[in-house]
Parts: structure tokens; C-alpha cells; sequence
């Protein structure tokens, strides 16, 4: 688990589950009072689920859509022009239908954990969301250039996916306070 800013950490999916197991994994846990799980093909059990709650954590699986998940299913470069659009568009309704949830996590003083797939832009991109929300987008950008945090060949996706959905995001909440 590693602490990217302030109360934000990111790990990987493999590595919760792992966690989940033993007793010293757990304690790893400890101060995490929130994760959302950002992979969109690798779900938290409802037995995970549980487990983290017995340990005092709230638990999300973010992109919980079953075409979604389908999709992911699919190698990228097997999938069609169609389904790489559908893809996207299905990610961005759910990052706008879920804004209350996001505005919450801003909010969060306590410590919250992202979890996506090992190769995944997902957690650092939603913890710079987060950044951004919270005032520090040029910290989100610095953030994106060390080496330790973000896999320099993911720097450009998540730059792109940072402003695209940060755009989104202020648009809703523009248009919802209107």
C-alpha cells in the first residue's frame, strides 16, 4: 500500500485480497477506513465486503456494471471500435451518476484506499481527482511526474483521463447548481 498524498493510498486489487487473508494483512489495514475498488473487472466479494466491515471499513466496488465488466473481459486489442465507445461512455455515466459519492470522498478525513488492477491507471487517477477537487491540482500534476507513484508510460492516460474527467465533473456540478 503505498500513501500518495495527505489521506489517499493506492494498491492493487491482488494485494487487498491477499491482505484479506491473514491477520497480519489486516493490520496493514488499520487506519484505512474507506476503499474503493476502481477495477472494472474484478469485483469485491461480498464476503471481502463483510470482512472489511468487520474491520471498521466501508467498502465500494466503483465501476459495478456487468457490460462494463464484459467488456473488460475482452483483450484490447481483440475489441471492436464499438465496444472501446461503449466503454468509455458507460465509465463516464457512472463517474457522473456517482458525484454525491465522489464530493463524499473529497470531503473524507480519514484515511481511504483505491485499489484497481496492477497495470491500471484507475487509483491514481481517481486519487488526483480527488487532489483537484480538494485544491491541488498542480500538486496532482507534480504528483503524476514522480517515477514512485505513477508509472511514467501511464504519465499521458492519466493526464488525458485527469483533465477529461475533471472537465465532466465541474460541467455536472455547473449544470446541477444552476
Amino acid at each position: 500500500m503505498l500513501k500518495v498524498f495527505n489521506n489517499l493510498y493506492m494498491d492493487t486489487f491482488s494485494n487487498l485480497a491477499k491482505n484479506l487473508l491473514t491477520s497480519r494483512g489486516c493490520l496493514n489495514l488499520k487506519d484505512i477506513k474507506i476503499v474503493v475498488n476502481l477495477t472494472e473487472r474484478d469485483q469485491l466479494s461480498s464476503e471481502q465486503s463483510l470482512q472489511l466491515l468487520k474491520l471498521g471499513i466501508k467498502s465500494h466496488n466503483f465501476f459495478d456494471n456487468p457490460d462494463l465488466i464484459n467488456i473488460k473481459k475482452i483483450k484490447p486489442d481483440s475489441r471492436t471500435d464499438t465496444q472501446t465507445l461503449l466503454r468509455s461512455k458507460i465509465r463516464e455515466t457512472i463517474l457522473l451518476s456517482k458525484l454525491e459519492y465522489i464530493e463524499n470522498l473529497r470531503n473524507q478525513k480519514s484515511d481511504i484506499l483505491f485499489i484497481c488492477n496492477e497495470n491500471n491507471v484507475l487509483a491514481p487517477l481517481f486519487i488526483m481527482i480527488i487532489m483537484s477537487l480538494e485544491g491541488y491540482y498542480e500538486t496532482a500534476l507534480i504528483t503524476l511526474d514522480n517515477s514512485n507513484i505513477i508509472k511514467q508510460k501511464k504519465k499521458a492516460a492519466i493526464k488525458k483521463y485527469l483533465d477529461k474527467y475533471l472537465e465532466l465533473i465541474y460541467n455536472k456540478l455547473n449544470e446541477i447548481s444552476k
